[in-house]
């Protein structure tokens, strides 16, 4: 005979186990305070899945010369900016909709501007609020990165192989996906080239994983950065492919007009 079934022809025994456990088995309410039990245990259980799930999105990001930046929207500083009124305008802007971003769960980000304006900044601030805010996870993807990575023999080397495998995995799947720098994985501003085969078919596919063809719309939260105009990036790629990280509205454009580069002064 097991323990368990010795417990269960043994009433009293199993009363004083319960007892010593801290347990009234003639309490009432018993019955619920253990399925509050249970749902609080299978809560925990889902947040320390999640966060171990979210530092694994983190491991795969690929960020511009191989150092991660931090950054929250109380270091935004309009100060370091000519025009002040425009900075702080922008900043604004970028926090309304990491608001509304946390409360809706889906749709699509373009910061638009010259280098150095601040973009790539308010972009990861506006992650973090959802991070701090909705629980999302996030993956930083600098796109000149990834074409670095297609640009080493990717078909002998395993290990970059592998690398480009979950970094493309994570991009599709991550909650909040920040393509940083899209469009100079194509050349300059000034002489745009055709994007290399390989890449062009590795972004066409996240695009497409991260749209969803039932409800026309985004999935998850697709957060670019841009010094490119759209007409320039369709040029690089096609309408299709950026259509589906293109924002829904025009204000879902962060626009950087008027800013200058502040690189190296906090932004």
């Amino acid at each position: 005979m097991s323990e368990m079934q010795a417990l269960n022809t043994n009433p009293q025994r199993l009363r004083q186990i319960m007892a010593k456990a801290g347990v009234d088995v003639d309490d009432p309410n018993l019955a619920t305070r253990v399925q509050e039990y249970r749902a609080k245990q299978y809560k925990s259980w889902l947040q320390q899945l999640a966060a171990e799930k979210a530092k694994q999105f983190e491991r795969n990001s690929l960020w511009a010369g191989g150092e991660a930046v931090d950054f929250v929207f109380s270091r935004w500083n309009p100060q370091l900016q000519p025009d002040a009124v425009q900075a702080r305008a922008v900043g604004v802007h970028a926090y309304r909709l990491a608001k509304e971003l946390a409360i809706s769960g889906k749709g699509n980000i373009m910061l638009v501007g010259l280098p150095g304006t601040g973009k790539t900044s308010l972009a990861i601030a506006i992650a973090h609020y959802l991070e701090a805010e909705a629980g999302a996870s996030i993956l930083f993807l600098a796109t000149n990165e990834l074409k670095l990575l297609f640009q080493h023999d990717y078909f002998t080397d395993d290990r970059i192989r592998n690398k480009i495998d979950l970094v493309v995995t994570a991009a599709k799947q991550v909650d909040v996906l920040i393509l940083d720098d899209f469009g100079t994985e194509a050349g300059s501003q000034n002489q745009i080239k055709g994007v290399r085969r390989d890449l062009y078919s590795t972004m066409k596919s996240i695009a497409e994983a991260r749209f969803d063809g039932i409800t026309n719309g985004p999935k998850g939260i697709t957060i670019v950065t841009t010094n490119n105009t759209v007409d320039q990036l369709e040029q690089m790629y096609d309408p299709r492919t950026i259509s589906r990280i293109l924002p829904e509205t025009k204000d879902r454009f962060i626009t950087f007009d008027g800013l200058s580069d502040v690189r190296g002064k906090g932004q």
